[in-house]
């Protein structure tokens, strides 16, 4: 997902720094089908804010992009991406406190809540997970997958397990 063009990145609410200079490697060629690149990237704490650490590896051919390794790290939450944008990537998550979600909802959401609805008991374990696989258009994406949720709560009842199998996209206007 494109980072909004209104956004500061002196003001994201995350804060995490790849190294400088990255290296890309590619060929450029006069048809456009035929440029190619690759990237390793390596993210590392540094700043304010909710620190980030991880690595993406990533290739560029004929107006694809592969993710043949992503994995991002926040205090609490583990993220894990590889395929491709725009056909079939595979997300895997785990989390044991969603709060490490919301400066993403900040960076990517006009209205983005202050808070959770589901909160994880850090006493009794709590996780919750997504493993699923998103594809579709970039700007139509559609999720489906599992997202099982153990020892926590929603907005108020405590429940022990949920399993529920998810089909999720982003409404559509006609």
């Amino acid at each position: 997902l494109p980072i909004p063009p209104q956004t500061d990145p002196a003001r994201l609410p995350v804060a995490g720094a790849g190294p400088r200079p990255f290296h890309l490697s590619g060929e450029l060629a006069r048809q456009a089908e035929s440029v190619r690149a690759s990237a390793k990237l390596t993210i590392a704490p540094s700043g304010s804010g909710v620190p980030v650490s991880g690595a993406i590896d990533a290739n560029y051919a004929k107006g694809t992009v592969e993710l043949a390794n992503a994995n991002i790290s926040l205090p609490n939450t583990l993220i894990a991406l590889s395929g491709t944008l725009g056909a079939g990537l595979q997300v895997h998550l785990s989390s044991t406190n969603l709060d490490d979600l919301l400066p993403a909802l900040e960076m990517f959401s006009e209205h983005p809540p202050a808070t959770l609805p589901l909160k994880l008991n850090p006493g009794r374990q709590g996780e919750a997970a997504v493993a699923g696989l998103v594809s579709g258009r970039l700007d139509a994406p559609q999720f489906q997958g599992q997202v099982p949720v153990t020892n926590a709560s929603m907005e108020g009842p405590a429940f022990d397990h949920f399993l529920p199998a998810c089909h999720a996209s982003r409404p559509t206007t006609a």
